[in-house]
């Protein structure tokens, strides 16, 4: 590949993950609007986990796979944990246990999924169904 065309790749993933981690800071730290109840762990699941994946595409490329699956899984985690403590001052935000605890359970979830794929046991669909 083209040396060109490796940089913008590589700016282009820096520029996501940026984005993503701006959308869940101003998602985390804006005064709650609107109430997601029960659904709120599944957010966070979701949110954190597609974060690890964006991390893992970013440092694929520098990082053998097990350090780059497991980094994005630390990197979400620990801006999860940061993302908590900075909604203490945030009116109608505070710092949850449970928030902290779905993060993990979706980076996990993520990480078992990428190093599943990576060690080959997940089967791949067959690319010819005929």
């Amino acid at each position: 590949m083209p040396r060109t065309r490796r940089r913008r790749r590589v700016v282009a993933a820096w520029a996501v993950n940026l984005a993503y981690a701006g959308v869940i800071a101003s998602l985390a730290l804006l005064p709650a609007s609107v109430q997601v109840g029960n659904r709120d762990w599944l957010f966070h699941a979701l949110g954190f986990g597609l974060q690890a994946v964006l991390l893992t595409v970013l440092t694929r490329r520098w990082w053998p796979p097990l350090t780059a699956v497991g980094g994005a899984a630390a990197a979400a985690l620990l801006y999860g944990t940061l993302i908590e403590f900075l909604q203490i001052p945030v009116p109608s935000r505070r710092f949850e246990v449970r928030d902290l605890l779905a993060n993990a359970i979706g980076v996990g979830v993520v990480t078992a999924m990428l190093l599943l794929a990576k060690s080959g046991r997940v089967q791949r669909a067959p690319e010819d169904l005929t």
